[in-house]
């Protein structure tokens, strides 16, 4: 064993986001992430539901209904677990931090489909053209028309993007609704609800935009679950999410899966023993001890000379 593994006295600071937070403190912020998000989805849906005008859309019209009650039942069960995630950082419980970390797995999975759902469906609009396609007929307003896939899309154009320009509509009108009855604040509400359906976004812009949404969450679901995972094998090792026992190469040992926090104690402990017994007679002096803590940190270097 190296000498940092085996010495008793020996713990590790566990921290994330490059050391600025103990790993308990992170539990606790990924756990309060989770119920933001769960708080979030769940009002829209409510909103959604009550007031019978949603501002949101969620893809296409003949599975809206469907996503939207899954999002709401997914952000009533992310504020529970996100909850369960900050009780967990508190009493340590093991069983706990395991349920948190599944639904984080579960959480990633539903995110993915949503957005696979909303973002991929394609509206095929069409465009009325004259049949006759250059020449001064082509420009003649009598000239009969026909109706051609619109050439800028010819495979469909995003359906989010009609979303997003649907929602910015709804804003608009709702931000009138609600602060035009104030006088003092009636001209300037309306000038920026009418710089809002005036402005305009391109649907690929938007497009991009939606995806590198996608990846932001995405990247974000896997830190949570990085840190219930880190957080939990910790828990297994004896640590309490500020310190653990051994180093973190211990964390990578697939025996931290199976063996209690106990156990690995009581195995550190004979180890330590069996080192700090010299002349392996079972019984350990002081001089033994004395010449154990000299190899194994510099704080104690030089204990065994005499004065």
């Amino acid at each position: 064993l190296r000498a940092e593994e085996s010495n008793l006295l020996a713990t590790t600071p566990t921290t994330v986001l490059f050391g600025l937070l103990t790993l308990r403190i992170g539990m606790q912020l990924v756990s309060a992430i989770t119920v933001f998000e769960g708080v979030s989805a769940f009002y829209v849906f409510l909103d959604d539901c009550l007031s019978g005008d949603p501002y949101f859309r969620w893809g296409l019209p003949n599975f809206e209904r469907g996503l939207s009650w899954v999002s709401g039942i997914v952000g009533a069960n992310a504020v529970i677990f996100g909850i369960v995630g900050l009780r967990s950082a508190r009493t340590l419980h093991l069983p706990s931090m395991q349920l948190f970390r599944r639904f984080q797995a579960g959480f990633m999975i539903w995110i993915v489909i949503w957005f696979v759902m909303v973002g991929m469906p394609v509206d095929f609009q069409y465009v009325d053209v004259p049949v006759v396609e250059s020449g001064p007929l082509a420009r003649a307003p009598w000239t009969p028309r026909k109706q051609i896939l619109d050439p800028e899309w010819p495979h469909g154009r995003p359906a989010v993007c009609q979303d997003v320009a649907d929602i910015r509509v709804r804003l608009a009108v709702a931000i009138e609704k609600k602060f035009t009855k104030s006088e003092l604040m009636g001209k300037v509400v309306r000038r920026l609800s009418g710089n809002l359906l005036r402005s305009i976004l391109p649907c690929d812009k938007v497009v991009r935009l939606f995806w590198v949404w996608l990846l932001c969450t995405w990247i974000l679901r896997m830190y949570c679950m990085w840190v219930a995972g880190f957080f939990y094998k910790v828990v297994l090792r004896g640590g309490d999410g500020v310190l653990m026992f051994g180093s973190l190469e211990d964390l990578r040992k697939p025996y931290a899966e199976t063996t209690s926090a106990s156990r690995m104690l009581r195995d550190r402990i004979r180890n330590a023993f069996e080192e700090i017994d010299e002349d392996g007679d079972g019984r350990l002096s002081l001089e033994e001890v004395l010449h154990y803590l000299e190899r194994t940190s510099l704080l104690y270097r030089r204990l065994s000379e005499k004065p």
